[in-house]
């Protein structure tokens, strides 16, 4: 009688697991990456939100509200700030995980950074009228 060798090798097992471990490796930044960029479009959509929100209250009642309050408020730390008139605002929102800050004012400038190391908060006002350094509009 003679014996059939049947299964698998252990470098053909090796080889599969190897295999099957890039593939992951793939799949699973391609996932974080899509992950980003709908934090990314889940904060500018609420700043945009907020922001007409806004601008209907200035028609309404020709000053901005004292205080506001985008969606995802569980996901992201907002800034808002109106000058003393009311006349004038600066949003800005941030992700601390993903060190993302996103900001828009009334005059029009809408602002955003990947990986910032801090907020641009400091130098985004509701007068800004172009991007900090190290941002990018959006």
């Amino acid at each position: 009688m003679r014996l059939r060798n049947q299964g698998f090798t252990l470098i053909e097992l090796l080889i599969v697991v190897t295999i099957v471990g890039i593939l992951s490796m793939i799949a699973y930044s391609a996932y974080q990456g899509q992950v980003e960029r709908t934090r990314i479009g889940q904060l500018h959509e609420a700043l945009m939100t907020t922001g007409n929100a806004l601008e209907r209250n200035v028609v309404a009642n020709n000053v901005y509200p004292g205080t506001a309050s985008p969606d995802y408020a569980d996901l992201f730390s907002y800034t808002y700030t109106a000058n003393d008139e009311k006349t004038n605002f600066a949003l800005s929102g941030t992700e601390s995980r993903l060190r993302l800050w996103s900001g828009i004012n009334s005059a029009g400038t809408r602002c955003t950074c990947r990986q910032c190391s801090a907020p641009a908060d400091t130098d985004f006002t509701a007068a800004t009228k172009s991007c900090p350094a190290g941002t990018e509009a959006f």
